[in-house]
C-alpha cells in the first residue's frame, strides 16, 4: 500500500488506508537521535506520563477513559533502529463507521492521547519529585529482577560486554547513568520530546482523509522547531575488533548458558538486511535450522539453541545451555556450522524452508492491524512508499544461495561470553 503523506500545522502525518478491519490505529511517535546519557530518561518518560497525568490522576482513571472510549487500547514503547530512537504511543480503537454514537471517536482519541502526552503533573514547572522517584526506582527494581532471572542477567552482561567498545552503548536500565536522574533532568529530556522531536502521527484503518486533517489541525499546535533525522545513521555503529574477545563470568549456576556475538560490518544496503534475516533463520531462527537439527538433535550437546539477528546492532547471536563437560565441543560445532554457509554448504531444501518461514512470518504481521502499523513505520523510516507484501514477498523468493554466502562470508566473531559456575574452570 502507498503511504499518503502530509504536513499539518509543522507536523509530519502518515495515512495509511487499509478497509478490511473494523478498528482504527493512532501512533504518536517522537524521533530523535538516541544518546547514552539519556537514554534512561527517554525509556522511563512513557510511564512517567501514564501514571503521573494531571488528567487521569490514578491508573483506575485512565483505564476507565479508555473503556469509555469503547475499549480503546494503549500502548506506549520506546524503540530504536541505529541511533535513531523513538518514543511511540499507539492507541488502537473502534472505527465510528460501526458506532451507533454521535461521538465523535476519533477526536476523542485524538484528544486523549494530546492530555496523556502534553499535561503531566508538575511543580514549579517540572515534573514532580515523587514521579522521578518512582519511575528509578522501577528501574533498580528491573536491575534487580535481572540480577535474579539467571537468563536474563547472562543475555544483559553479554549484551554490556559487546558493546564494550561502542561509540554510544544504549542499555536500558544503565546503572552507570541512574543515580544521575533528577526531576530537573527527565524534565530536560521530556521538555525536549514534546519541543524539539520530530513528530510524527501515523494513523492506520478505513481513514476519511478529509475529516482527521481538520481534527488534527485542530488538535495539535504548529511545531516548525522540529529537530531533523536525515543524519541519523539506521545502523549503530561501533568499532571493530581485531580479535574476538573471550569473557568468562561466574554465577552459582547449575547449567552453562553461552553467547556467540557475530557482527556484520555496518552497511546500509537494505538488501544486506533482508539477506541476513533469512541467513539468520537458517543458522539458527527455528526449529529447522542448522544449529538446532546438528548441535541438539545430531550431537545432543545443548537443552536448546537458537539465533538471532538484531539489525540496530549489526550483530547475530547464537545463545544456548548446556551441560559444563560440553561448552567447548558445542563451541566449536558452531562455528563450524557458521564456516560450512560460508563455503556454501546450504542446500536448495534449506533454503527453501527458510524463505516459507520468513514469509508466513510477514503474512501475519501484515493481517493484523498493529502488525501491519509498525511494518509501514518502520518503511517510512527507511524513506520508502510503504509496506507492500507482495514485493516483500518477491523480494525474499530471489534471494540466491551466492549472496547468502557472500554476506555470510562478511561476519566476523566478535564476542565469546561464558556465564558458569566457578568449578567449570577446573573441568
Amino acid at each position: 500500500m502507498k503511504l499518503k503523506k502530509k504536513i499539518i500545522n509543522g507536523i509530519e502525518v502518515i495515512y495509511i488506508p487499509v478497509k478490511k478491519y473494523k478498528h482504527m490505529m493512532l501512533a504518536i511517535n517522537f524521533f530523535s537521535e538516541a544518546d547514552a546519557q539519556t537514554f534512561n530518561e527517554r525509556n522511563m518518560v512513557l510511564d512517567l506520563l501514564e501514571n503521573h497525568n494531571y488528567k487521569f490522576k490514578t491508573s483506575d482513571q485512565l483505564n476507565l477513559h479508555l473503556d469509555m472510549l469503547y475499549g480503546a487500547r494503549l500502548k506506549s514503547f520506546v524503540f530504536n533502529k541505529g541511533d535513531l530512537m523513538a518514543n511511540n504511543f499507539n492507541l488502537k480503537f473502534v472505527n465510528k463507521k460501526y458506532l451507533n454514537d454521535e461521538e465523535n471517536l476519533i477526536e476523542s482519541a485524538f484528544l486523549f492521547l494530546k492530555d496523556l502526552i502534553y499535561n503531566p503533573k508538575t511543580y514549579r514547572q517540572l515534573l514532580t519529585q515523587k514521579a522521578t522517584d518512582e519511575v528509578v526506582q522501577e528501574a533498580y527494581e528491573l536491575l534487580q529482577t535481572l540480577s535474579q532471572d539467571k537468563a536474563s542477567k547472562a543475555y544483559f552482561h553479554y549484551m554490556k560486554s559487546i558493546s564494550n567498545q561502542e561509540k554510544n552503548t544504549l542499555i536500558f536500565p544503565n546503572k552507570e547513568y541512574l543515580k544521575q536522574i533528577t526531576n530537573h533532568s527527565i524534565t530536560k529530556v521530556y521538555q525536549s520530546l514534546i519541543q524539539k522531536d520530530l513528530m510524527k502521527i501515523y494513523v492506520i484503518g478505513d481513514i476519511d482523509e478529509l475529516e482527521l486533517d481538520k481534527v488534527i489541525e485542530d488538535t495539535f499546535s504548529d511545531r516548525k522547531d522540529s529537530i531533523s533525522i536525515d543524519h541519523i545513521s539506521l545502523s549503530h555503529d561501533y568499532n571493530p575488533r581485531e580479535t574476538p574477545q573471550e569473557i568468562i563470568e561466574y554465577d552459582d549456576v547449575s547449567i552453562s548458558r553461552i553467547f556467540l556475538g557475530y557482527r556484520l560490518p555496518i552497511t546500509n544496503n537494505k538488501r544486506d538486511l533482508e539477506i541476513m534475516i533469512l541467513l539468520n533463520i537458517i543458522i539458527g531462527g527455528y526449529s529447522q535450522s542448522k544449529l538446532f537439527t546438528v548441535i541438539r538433535e545430531k550431537m545432543q550437546l545443548v537443552y536448546y539453541i537458537y539465533s538471532m539477528y538484531d539489525h540496530n546492532n549489526s550483530l547475530l547471536t547464537i545463545n544456548f545451555e548446556l551441560a559444563p563437560k560440553d561448552e567447548n565441543k558445542a563451541i566449536e560445532g558452531v562455528k563450524e556450522i557458521i564456516s560450512d554457509v560460508r563455503i556454501g554448504r546450504i542446500t536448495k531444501e534449506e533454503i527453501a524452508l527458510a524463505k516459507n518461514y520468513l514469509i508466513k512470518y510477514y503474512k501475519s504481521s501484515a493481517d493484523s492491524l498493529s502488525g501491519l502499523l509498525q511494518l509501514n513505520i518502520l518503511s517510512d523510516m527507511d524513506k520508502e512508499d510503504g509496506f507492500v507484501l507482495e514485493d516483500k514477498i518477491n523480494s525474499i523468493m530471489t534471494i540466491s544461495k551466492e549472496e547468502l554466502t557472500e554476506v555470510a562470508n562478511r561476519l566476523f566473531l566478535d564476542t565469546v561470553f561464558r556465564f558458569i559456575k566457578k568449578d567449570d574452570v577446573d573441568e
